[in-house]
């Protein structure tokens, strides 16, 4: 019986705290929401909202509080905010004398708020959209033309691109590195019949081009900030292969196309995910200053032939 009477009593105690923190917190909350009705009097926007804000937290269920806090946040062009605190003051007080005009206010936010939705896509579109321009950083973990001679069995070690992002228009800087596993070429550069046997001999490129990207559809739109391109590649390279004593190089065009998927992410950065097909034209044999060519393993001569895909990852960073 002695031990009913103590549990008894101890819930009531805990009601009655529980009782007096809601009145405390109520209370508390009716000096915010004046707080703010004062501020607001005063045209001091930003104290009313803080106030207002404190108001709603405390007492939620404060009709007035969030009829305060719309009307500050409508006069501060928080369209979105004011939306939210005049929808909550509706659900408490539907009735009320001052519903329909809040309604109306409601009405007229609704379409302020889309408009600066439009106005927002807008700047992105300008900004931060195909209009942009800044500096362009790039990877090809897979880049056959500018390193592979198909004669040679040339692999890719390196292929790293930065330039400059125009609209609708890279301007590119390359250079890459691989590695051919056998040629000959000659062991003396003064000896144009002295040919040796060479493994793994350094073959290295730097290159330019301009990348038009022709685009497919717009981004924030039906993609959200998702765009198709289609990449026409149009550069040169001068091609350098290392051997003892000298050095074999080549210049050559290069042209390519494919597709590329490019991510607005709506801030400073831009994402791309390129593939593309490439075809090289060297402008003469691959030769040292003494007009040494050299030469496959079976001893045809090489010219530097070069065609194949590439797949690039690149980010831009926007002015």
């Amino acid at each position: 019986m002695k031990s009913l009477s103590m549990a008894l009593l101890f819930i009531g105690a805990l009601a009655t705290g529980t009782i007096h923190a809601a009145d405390t917190a109520t209370g508390e909350g009716d000096i915010a929401r004046e707080k703010a009705r004062a501020f607001a009097m005063d045209k001091n926007w930003d104290s009313a909202r803080n106030e207002a804000a404190k108001a709603t937290t405390l007492n939620p269920q404060d009709a007035e509080a969030w009829l305060i806090l719309g009307t500050v946040e409508q006069r501060l062009e928080h369209a979105a905010a004011a939306l939210t605190a005049f929808r909550k003051f509706l659900e408490l007080a539907p009735t009320s004398d001052k519903a329909a005009n809040v309604r109306q206010r409601v009405a007229e936010l609704e379409v302020a708020s889309e408009k600066q939705a439009q106005q927002k896509t807008e700047e992105q579109k300008a900004h931060y959209g195909t209009q942009g321009t800044g500096i362009v950083f790039g990877f090809a973990p897979f880049y056959k033309p500018a390193v592979t001679l198909p004669e040679l069995n040339s692999t890719i070690s390196n292929s790293f691109l930065i330039g400059a992002r125009l609209p609708f228009l890279d301007l590119l800087l390359r250079y890459s590195t691989g590695t051919i596993p056998s040629l000959r070429a000659s062991s003396d550069p003064a000896n144009k019949g002295s040919l040796t046997s060479y493994t793994n001999v350094k073959n290295s490129i730097i290159g330019g081009a301009m990348e038009a990207n022709i685009p497919l559809n717009q981004p924030f739109e039906s993609l959200g900030g998702f765009q198709f391109n289609i990449p026409v590649y149009i550069g040169g390279y001068f091609m350098f292969m290392d051997v003892p004593n000298d050095t074999h190089s080549t210049m050559a065009f290069d042209v390519g196309g494919g597709i590329d998927l490019r991510y607005y992410t709506g801030t400073f950065l831009v994402l791309d995910a390129t593939a593309q097909y490439h075809l090289s034209m060297p402008l003469w044999k691959i030769a040292d200053q003494y007009g040494n060519n050299i030469e496959d393993s079976n001893g045809a001569v090489i010219t530097g032939h070069a065609r194949g895909p590439e797949f690039r990852i690149s980010a831009t960073i926007l002015f």
